[in-house]
């Protein structure tokens, strides 16, 4: 196998990014529904446009930069005629394609045109990744694209670009530091005496975006939130859920098998293909990939904590795969079947939330069933169902979007008065509507129904994707 020039040329680069954009958009992600973890990314991004910020209005223990993003995309969208949301999806459906793009570029470096294709479309068969890039706005879709920019600048001897990639990779997701690592290796691997001085420019290329982002939030009255909720709170919340080695291990088998069982037998014919070839694989993406795995030990939780390992697995499978056919002594042209299996690989995913059972359509007539009787003064509340925000065009009395996971802890903790306080303050807001779904159970929920028992009727119902656990309507009474 003959290495491909460091430079790639454009033109293959765009075609991988129009196949990867093409692929995503055959799952029709324009019309599909908002729901769960996205849809609360979806709420916020739009609400940007209304003056609503992160921390300061809407409480996020993430760092915001997935926000940003989306709100960038909702307001061209706007300025357009399209609506918010659509914008809002545009931008990360097509960072769903830049990422295998930048994983071609970054591999073709040193592997043929072929594998590095491959690796790309094989990226796009990780279920985790395809679901990911169509659902809506995801943070490790962008930390993801983000961080293999970081990687591919430090490949090319751009440090400090390098930093200012890994620093908005950090930014849209805390994990997005392994990415950084990833860079630093890439460093530490080059060939000359300027080590030291690429790694003071890598890191203030880094601290560039964080300085600019800590002055905004300054400016907007919002530090302090930001240090509470985004650094605080995770705290609490990493101690809460953590689990031991063999429990992750478990979990992480176990979601391979749900997600990519296919992807997973393959895996160590494609390894081993690739333990003579070590060459063909980047070093920083391997060094990064490492690094986040063992932020993994440290806290996971589910399937979309896996999202930022889509390009390693990609450039396994895909370079793994093509190294086998060209070990077989085949020609060029039968080892880039690679490419085609893994094309074909990421038009036929196996999760079934590529094909969702309901329309954006159905939803909105579902959620009108218990939102129609609407006034436009009429105040709302929603936890962990920002479906009936996005498509009623209004926001929630609360700043908490979800109370799981110890936020109803944080809430009582910053409210005068604790959550007795904030049933209080309920009471003089008495929202027309209630709806609670996914999730929020202990002692502060059985408090927020007794309180609800007394001017509300209460129903359950379901809608895919609240299927298990039900959706619960509270309507004020009369």
């Amino acid at each position: 196998m003959t290495p491909s020039n460091s430079r790639t040329p454009l033109g293959s680069t765009l075609g991988v990014f129009v196949v990867a954009f093409l692929i995503l958009c055959s799952f029709d992600p324009f019309n599909r529904i908002v729901g769960l973890d996205p849809a609360t990314w979806d709420y916020m991004s739009i609400s940007l446009l209304d003056g609503r910020l992160p921390y300061r209005d809407i409480f996020l223990h993430k760092t915001p930069l997935a926000a940003f993003l989306g709100g960038a995309g909702a307001a061209c969208a706007e300025l357009l005629g399209f609506t918010r949301l659509d914008g809002a999806h545009f931008v990360f459906v097509s960072l769903g394609a830049v990422a295998p793009t930048l994983l071609f570029a970054l591999i073709a470096r040193r592997a043929p045109w072929q594998a590095a294709a491959a690796a790309a479309m094989w990226m796009l068969a990780v279920d985790h990744w395809l679901i990911a890039s169509i659902e809506g706005v995801r943070p490790k879709v962008a930390t993801t694209a983000f961080g293999l920019a970081a990687l591919l600048a430090a490949d090319r001897r751009r440090p400090l670009v390098a930093g200012v990639f890994g620093g908005l990779a950090t930014l849209t997701w805390q994990p997005g530091l392994a990415f950084l690592v990833g860079a630093q290796w890439s460093i530490l691997r080059n060939d000359d005496t300027r080590r030291t001085s690429a790694t003071v420019r890598l890191a203030i290329g880094a601290a560039i975006p964080t300085i600019v982002l800590l002055a905004f939030l300054a400016s907007v009255d919002a530090l302090g939130e930001f240090f509470a909720q985004a650094v605080g709170f995770n705290v609490h919340y990493i101690k809460l859920h953590s689990r031991d080695p063999i429990a992750t291990v478990v979990h992480l088998y176990e979601l391979l098998v749900e997600w990519n069982a296919t992807e997973l037998l393959m895996l160590p014919a494609c390894v081993a293909a690739l333990s003579t070839r070590r060459d063909l694989l980047p070093s920083s993406l391997t060094a990064a990939s490492a690094t986040y795995l063992a932020f993994m030990f440290v806290n996971f939780q589910a399937w979309p904590d896996m999202i930022l390992l889509a390009p390693m697995f990609g450039a396994v499978l895909g370079v793994g795969l093509f190294a086998l056919l060209a070990c077989s002594g085949a020609r060029e042209w039968v080892a880039a079947l690679a490419i085609f299996a893994g094309l074909i690989a990421a038009l036929v995913p196996a999760s079934g939330r590529a094909y969702p059972p309901i329309t954006y359509e159905e939803q909105a007539a579902f959620i009108a069933t218990f939102a129609e009787r609407l006034e436009p003064n009429d105040k709302v509340l929603a936890v962990s169902y920002p479906e009936l925000l996005i498509h009623t065009g209004r926001h929630s009395v609360w700043p908490w979007p979800y109370m799981w996971f110890g936020v109803d802890r944080f809430a009582a903790q910053s409210t005068t008065g604790e959550f007795d306080g904030i049933l209080d303050a309920l009471d003089r807001d008495r929202p027309r509507l209630m709806v609670v779904a996914r999730r929020w159970s202990g002692p502060r929920r059985r408090a927020f129904e007794r309180w609800a028992s007394q001017y509300y009727a209460r129903r359950e119902v379901r809608q895919y994707p609240h299927t298990v656990r039900p959706i619960v309507v509270y309507q004020l009474r009369d």
